[in-house]
C-alpha cells in the first residue's frame, strides 16, 4: 500500500504543477493578445 500512496501523491503534485503552468500560460497569452490588439489600432491624427 505504501507504493500506491507514493504514486498517488506523485500524480497529485504533478497535476497541481501542470495546472499552475497552464493557468500562467493562458494569462500570459491573454496579456500579449490584448497588448497586440491595442498596438494594431490606427493612430488618431490631431488636426
Amino acid at each position: 500500500m505504501d507504493l500506491a500512496d507514493t504514486y498517488i501523491t506523485f500524480i497529485r503534485q504533478n497535476q497541481d504543477i501542470l495546472r499552475d503552468r497552464v493557468d500562467d500560460e493562458l494569462y500570459t497569452e491573454k496579456v500579449f493578445e490584448v497588448r497586440h490588439t491595442h498596438t494594431q489600432e490606427p493612430q488618431k491624427k490631431s488636426v
